[in-house]
């Protein structure tokens, strides 16, 4: 799995190993997520990769099953 999901992009298993990103912005010292608005094309690459994988990983689980 992890070589199929490096082989499509090394972000893709970056976003299992370390959960899903979460786009957050520092306000009054504290961490709150960014609405999607104000999301960069950084933040919004790295959050598709959360749902590429989860594709992945559902994908195969219903090929297992069939």
């Amino acid at each position: 799995m992890k070589i199929f999901m490096h082989s499509i992009d090394k972000g893709i298993w970056e976003a299992i190993e370390n959960c899903p990103f979460i786009p957050q912005v520092k306000k009054d010292d504290v961490f709150v997520d960014k609405p999607p608005f104000e999301w960069t094309e950084a933040d919004s690459k790295k959050t598709k990769f959360d749902w590429i994988a989860k594709n992945i990983i559902t994908s195969g689980f219903h090929n297992a099953i069939l």
